[in-house]
């Protein structure tokens, strides 16, 4: 399988993308989780670029990608980059797919803008503040796993503080096997994403609210692994209240990043779920 990396500019910032799959084919955009990159896709994208022309976007301050706009949350930065790169792709509806952070990402493209959105795909996306609003106890079980990263960044230790994030979310030992320039890309990652962490938890400006994720009209699948942590679940529980009508999935023996423990098996719910939902646009047309 070919891929092909290259920059657009989106509101005069870089924008990296990762693409592979024909040129004419219906589209699936990808956004990764926090402190990683577009390539976090490619297991994914390889099993599913014969059939559709697969986009995997560089969220801002990762990868390819410039931070953007500071005065802007950097959640509302990626979804203006998501939205810049369905609409130089040719605009139209794409399979919007969404791990962790990107989750919350594309869940917001999908709320502001629903013509860009034949799918969507939430895999345990941050949306803490879901959690906060219920008073539920898995809350603070995110809080727990996430304090040492809260005091790292707060003292400016950036690297110990993507060292406890990747323990906390990603795989055990990941940040000290990792070559230095990647330790560094992604230090510099998390400089940028602490200072939006409140957008997790909150009620900042712009935080999207239950009202605007129950109006959604796409086809929606919610994806979990089953070792991930139990917030995580509890997150995915509170959309399937808001979205009763969601198809729900969960990736035997994966935890957080079932895209990478398994793409295979992540792919092949991705597959059947992208032509359910083409199926259905097409009998509605």
């Amino acid at each position: 399988m070919d891929f092909a990396s290259r920059r657009i500019e989106v509101g005069g910032h870089a924008v990296g993308l990762l693409e592979a799959g024909p040129a004419d084919a219906p589209r699936a955009l990808f956004a990764h989780c926090s402190l990683a990159f577009a390539g976090l896709w490619k297991g994914v994208m390889k099993r599913l670029a014969g059939r559709w022309r697969c986009i995997s976007v560089d969220m801002p301050a990762h990868g390819a990608s410039a931070r953007g706009d500071e005065a802007l949350s950097l959640q509302l930065q990626a979804v203006r980059y998501v939205i810049g790169a369905a609409e130089e792709a040719g605009g139209g509806p794409a399979h919007l797919v969404g791990l962790s952070l990107g989750g919350a990402v594309m869940g917001r493209v999908a709320a502001a803008r629903p013509d860009l959105a034949r799918s969507l795909t939430l895999i345990e996306p941050v949306y803490f503040h879901l959690l906060t609003e219920a008073g539920r106890g898995e809350d603070e079980e995110n809080a727990r796993a996430m304090a040492p990263v809260y005091r790292a960044c707060a003292e400016g230790r950036y690297h110990d503080g993507a060292r406890a994030f990747m323990e906390a979310w990603g795989q055990p030992g990941q940040f000290d096997r990792m070559p230095e320039p990647a330790r560094e890309a992604v230090a510099f990652a998390l400089s940028h994403l602490s200072k939006d962490f409140e957008m997790v938890s909150g009620w900042p400006d712009g935080q999207i609210g239950r009202e605007a994720l129950a109006a959604i009209a796409a086809p929606v699948m919610l994806m979990q692994g089953e070792r991930t942590q139990g917030s995580a679940k509890a997150i995915l529980d509170e959309l399937q209240g808001l979205l009763p009508s969601a198809r729900r999935e969960e990736i035997a023996g994966a935890g957080h990043l079932s895209p990478v423990d398994d793409p295979e098996a992540v792919a092949a719910r991705l597959a059947a779920f992208f032509e359910a939902a083409e199926a259905g646009a097409a009998g509605k047309g």
